[in-house]
């Protein structure tokens, strides 16, 4: 519910004292000074249900702690580990000393409830803050692409259809146990029979396991298990079984363009800038006067 969680904010003794030990040219302060932060939370309180559940942790808080952890590219367990410690950020969190740290993966739930939509219309919503302090003018925009490499490591083929297995099996678990318990089984079988064969004899059986798996695990939609589901263990079956067959496509066509490179990451691909690499095109636009990002646009590696 929208109730705040309790906690302790700043105390005026607390918010001088921080005051005056973290400069007043600090980031964070002068971007306290010229960002209303609480102009956005009518915005997150939209995906906050105002009288059912837990109390909520403060949303304008986690909308300000996610911004740390993107400018300070720090893990949400980092992130933590930093807030807690550092008075910069307690002052601008308005953390009092008393109030701990959430835990790190209340962030995974904040930016799930809120939702890519809700945070580019902040995105917006901050852009038209700093067109009425006059920063962007929209007299001239540049764009511009980079790219950004996925945080993945890259298995080789024989890896990548092992891992589709597994991740189809650990899918179909909730609606069909018994025939996954067998398959695990012949995971086993399959691993000692191909333990000394050289590696194209070892990709092919693993294709040929992977193809009997999904002989089954296909039609487990249209089961009565699979409709008294969860919704979510529902949607990650699709999403697998989707996957497993764009895996085996693109095992079937070596030269093909779209390659899935990783189950863990399924939306990293292989593309060229200056020179090849695994992961994301970033398009922007920049407003030329105040160079604020204005558009951003994130697309596969080989995205056009």
């Amino acid at each position: 519910m929208l109730q705040i969680e309790s906690w302790v904010p700043l105390g005026d003794f607390e918010r001088q004292l921080f005051a005056r030990l973290v400069p007043e040219a600090h980031f964070l302060r002068r971007l306290e000074r010229v960002v209303d932060f609480e102009r956005f939370r009518p915005t997150l309180a939209q995906h906050y249900a105002p009288r059912e559940g837990r109390p909520a942790l403060n949303p304008v808080m986690m909308l300000k702690l996610d911004l740390l952890g993107i400018h300070y590219r720090w893990s949400d367990r980092e992130l933590m580990r930093q807030a807690q410690v550092n008075m910069a950020h307690r002052l601008f969190l308005d953390l009092g000393s008393e109030s701990v740290l959430p835990h790190h993966t209340s962030m995974t739930y904040f930016r799930d409830r809120v939702g890519a939509d809700a945070l580019q219309e902040i995105f917006h919503g901050l852009l038209g803050q700093a067109r009425e302090l006059g920063l962007v003018k929209d007299r001239l925009r540049l764009k511009d692409a980079t790219h950004i490499i996925a945080n993945i490591a890259i298995p080789s083929t024989i890896r990548l259809v092992a891992e589709m297995r597994d991740h189809v099996l650990e899918a179909a678990e909730p609606f069909a146990p018994q025939e996954v318990a067998a398959e695990w089984n012949h995971v086993d079988v399959v691993c000692a029979r191909s333990e000394d064969l050289p590696d194209t004899d070892r990709l092919v059986l693993r294709v040929q396991h992977l193809r009997s798996v999904l002989l089954w695990a296909d039609d487990l939609p249209g089961s009565a298990a699979f409709r008294a589901g969860a919704v979510a263990n529902q949607e990650k079956l699709r999403a697998a079984l989707a996957l497993a067959h764009k895996v085996l496509a693109d095992r079937e066509d070596p030269k093909a363009s779209d390659k899935v490179i990783s189950v863990h990451d399924a939306d990293a691909r292989c593309g060229k800038h200056g020179a090849f690499y695994n992961g994301y095109l970033t398009d922007v636009t920049m407003d030329a006067d105040s160079e604020l990002l204005t558009g951003i646009n994130v697309l596969p590696a080989n995205g056009d």
